[in-house]
């Protein structure tokens, strides 16, 4: 597998565990962005039949939050079939402790 990916499965898991407990999990944490490799997009758009990307909120068994980027195609569908170089991506670094360094945020 490429870099920065991850399987199907793990990526259902942490959505799942997403949908159950967002709520909880963002009201005892204070989620504000996410920073993405430009690599990642670099990656995940690579494929010719990519036209856009989504991203799907996902939480780890240790509570740690995660973006799923897959590539999406010109009738909206995901891409995800690592036989054809469409994979699923993880590398997007949860802020706090990945925020803008620079003065002027969008979110504080």
């Amino acid at each position: 597998m490429p870099e920065h990916t991850i399987t199907l499965d793990q990526a259902q898991s942490w959505a799942t565990k997403w949908n159950t407990d967002k709520i909880t999990f963002l009201q005892s944490n204070d989620l504000k962005a996410f920073k993405i490799l430009g690599s990642v997009l670099d990656d995940v758009t690579a494929p010719s039949d990519v036209v856009d990307i989504r991203a799907y909120f996902g939480i780890d068994a240790n509570n740690n939050p995660h973006l799923c980027i897959v590539g999406v195609d010109a009738n909206g569908n995901d891409l995800i079939d690592p036989a054809s170089g469409h994979h699923i991506y993880n590398f997007a670094a949860p802020c706090p402790n990945n925020c803008s360094n620079s003065s002027i945020k969008i979110n504080r």
